[in-house]
């Protein structure tokens, strides 16, 4: 693996392997050491990855969080990231809290890290954290969507292409809905593609436009993590 040292890429290697077939024990051991150990930015990716997949069992997840809480989490900007998500979800050792959650987003967002934005956005404007004292703030919350899009969210993107479909709280704007149904959906989103198509067959639009605008935004993505990476 590009980027990396020896021992931080037979760790990822090694977890793989293991998460693959199930063995998420080992997976955890293995990325949990590449991460405090080697500082490696793929394994903290993984094991945020496995948290949300609700891989990983309850001492397992206060590990994580013991480690995010410390020192790390306010000099790296995925440790901040998670942190947040596990006080918005009340995972391993946080108790639900959504006004710290959103303390840790803004962190990660000031680090630039794409999924933070959308979801200190969502929390901002669902409203979800009105009883800890968030006031909802829906322009506030899409300008952070719009800016998760550029850095590189498909969830940002599918969240704004489903508001400007639905019309919840935002005017129904269809070609703004595929932009970003059709950038969520060539970024692998689970759930866009269909939409994108559903959107075509009700409204008996070509979208052609919305699409390759997608595209080049999505190839920017390439572009921008190619440039972090030195490659360019």
């Amino acid at each position: 693996m590009a980027g990396l040292n020896n021992n931080s890429s037979q760790l990822l290697e090694a977890g793989d392997f293991n998460r693959a077939r199930g063995r998420y024990d080992s997976a955890f051991d293995q990325y949990f050491e590449a991460f405090t150990q080697e500082l490696c930015e793929e394994a903290q990716k993984r094991l945020t990855s496995m948290t949300l997949e609700g891989l990983l069992k309850p001492d397992q997840i206060e590990r994580l969080f013991q480690y995010h809480n410390s020192f790390d989490s306010h000099r790296n900007g995925i440790a901040s990231f998670n942190v947040g998500l596990m006080y918005e979800q009340g995972l391993g050792g946080a108790k639900q809290d959504l006004s710290v959650a959103a303390q840790y987003y803004e962190k990660a967002v000031e680090q630039g890290i794409p999924d933070a934005y959308a979801n200190l956005g969502q929390i901002l404007i669902s409203g979800s954290g009105v009883p800890w004292g968030i006031q909802m703030n829906v322009s506030r919350g899409i300008a952070l969507l719009e800016q998760g899009v550029e850095k590189g969210s498909r969830h940002c993107a599918y969240t704004l292409g489903c508001m400007y479909k639905s019309g919840d709280l935002i005017p129904v704007n269809d070609r703004r809905a595929a932009y970003y149904l059709a950038i969520a959906s060539l970024a692998k989103h689970e759930h866009a593609q269909r939409l994108l198509i559903l959107l075509q067959q009700t409204t008996r639009s070509s979208f052609d436009a919305e699409i390759g605008a997608a595209r080049k935004q999505v190839d920017d993505w390439e572009l921008i993590t190619l440039n972090d990476q030195g490659f360019i």
